[in-house]
């Protein structure tokens, strides 16, 4: 089971950016449970978070944490005696700056422009990276599909 809380401001409702992040954290990566919080921040805001985790001193749309992992306990419990999952669990962090999706926009409206960049982000946390060229292209492969399996496409 996988959870997502947001802090700030919300471009599309909270129970529609739950239902993406299951679909893609139980989809990519079922061997784990993941706690989310996406925090909604200004760009004056995001500099300094770049600043502090990446050492750029400037905005940038989306960073994406897993802030630390927990094994799961090895008892005969299950998720439902107990109520804790049966798996490792990742507590994660995105945080978005949502002056950059204003900026970013170019004729999507601006909760296509959110899913995108949240979509982006879950997928850095399953362990997705754009650094590399060939690596660029799966990811973006994967940004593309869960789209539009979120708007119904697929």
């Amino acid at each position: 089971m996988n959870s997502l809380e947001v802090l700030g401001a919300v471009i599309i409702p909270e129970s529609e950016q739950e239902k993406i992040a299951e679909l893609i954290c139980s989809k990519e990566d079922p061997d784990h449970c993941y706690q989310i919080c996406v925090k909604i921040v200004d760009s004056n805001t995001m500099k300094r978070y770049n600043k502090r985790y990446r050492g750029l001193a400037e905005t940038t749309d989306i960073l994406s944490f897993v802030t630390a992992e927990l094994p799961f306990c090895e008892s005969d419990l299950t998720f439902a005696e107990d109520g804790f999952p049966d798996k490792p669990i990742r507590f994660c962090d995105i945080i978005i700056d949502i002056n950059q999706l204003f900026y970013q926009r170019d004729s999507n409206i601006i909760e296509d422009n959110y899913r995108t960049v949240l979509i982006h982000g879950l997928l850095h946390l399953i362990g997705y990276d754009h650094i590399r060229s060939a690596d660029a292209e799966k990811m973006r492969a994967k940004e593309e599909y869960y789209f539009k399996l979120t708007q119904g496409e697929n």
